[in-house]
């Protein structure tokens, strides 16, 4: 934690923040927010809060909507709906998708949205806001507790390290789909590995003692399937399951995998997945290749599985 006097805020890279124009805007919202408490600029230290609610909950709604299309994400309006919401539709909105904990004081943050209204002429006299230290530190406590959950799921350093070597090798819109990726992943509860080397990473699933990592993503911007080790795991153990994820990663622009590829590591590369609805469909097959193994890992296959 950080603070300046009284007030203490949550320290955080943003590296859970998938947008780049968003995670450079919460860095530079963040230095001014501080910056507001030291010359104790109460009112635009609160506008300041509200912007950083509203632009993590923005950021986290459309990565669900990404991640999760057909769940929980179906109760997510469009980007721009989402974009166009107050602070307490966001906050209500983040709750019914169990993106945040309900907020006990719901008084907090129907005050802070109205606070964040100062910014419009006449308005601090015509809701008699008394603007004060207490009331700042009230719109911190809330700005906390909302970043809270997100903290807890920051990337460690191996992975911020994957992202930073991605970036420098491949560019700053490849390290976000690799991020995207890895968001998408940790909302499933899935394993992050890594090598000795600490270059890759791959999703894994462990059902009882046995554990299946059939992707991992390297810094040089390729994502390798592993079909060698699928063919050792629950459902892809039949060649025909293996030739249908083939031609489910096939559907994506540029890919084409090869049934002589089926015993082997074809490559995905990050580039392919640089528009939105192509890393959608490539989470989406994550997402059946993942339950198909959980869903039949506790039958009876044709070969032993193995890690």
């Amino acid at each position: 934690m950080a603070g300046h006097g009284s007030f203490h805020i949550a320290s955080t890279t943003w590296e859970f923040i998938s947008d780049r124009r968003l995670r450079e805007s919460l860095k530079e919202d963040t230095r001014e927010l501080r910056k507001l408490l030291r010359v104790r600029a109460w009112k635009s230290a609160i506008v300041m809060c509200g912007v950083i609610i509203e632009t993590v909950l923005v950021d986290q709604l459309l990565q669900i909507k990404l991640r999760d299309p057909e769940h929980l994400g179906a109760a997510i309006p469009d980007k721009e709906a989402v974009m166009g919401l107050m602070l307490g539709n966001l906050v209500n909105l983040a709750v019914k998708v169990k993106l945040i904990e309900p907020v006990a004081e719901q008084l907090q943050v129907r005050d802070l949205s109205k606070y964040r209204n100062l910014i419009h002429p006449g308005r601090q006299h015509l809701d008699e806001v008394e603007v004060d230290a207490s009331l700042v530190q009230s719109a911190i406590g809330l700005l906390n507790r909302v970043l809270k959950p997100f903290l807890e799921a920051e990337p460690p350093t191996h992975i911020r390290s994957l992202f930073r070597k991605i970036k420098r090798k491949r560019g700053a819109d490849e390290a976000d789909v690799a991020r995207a990726i890895y968001g998408w992943a940790t909302t499933r509860k899935l394993d992050i590995k890594r090598t000795t080397s600490n270059l890759i990473y791959l999703p894994a699933l462990r059902i009882g003692r046995k554990e299946y990592a059939p992707i991992s993503i390297w810094p040089d911007g390729h994502i390798q399937i592993k079909f060698r080790h699928l063919s050792r795991a629950p459902y892809f153990d039949a060649e025909a399951n293996r030739i249908e994820l083939k031609d489910r990663l096939n559907q994506l622009p540029g890919v084409k995998v090869t049934d002589a590829e089926l015993k082997g590591y074809p490559y995905v590369y990050l580039s392919d997945l640089l528009a939105p609805e192509c890393l959608e469909l490539f989470l989406s097959i994550l997402g059946w290749m993942f339950q198909q193994i959980e869903q039949s890992g506790q039958q009876p296959m044709s070969g032993q599985a193995t890690t």
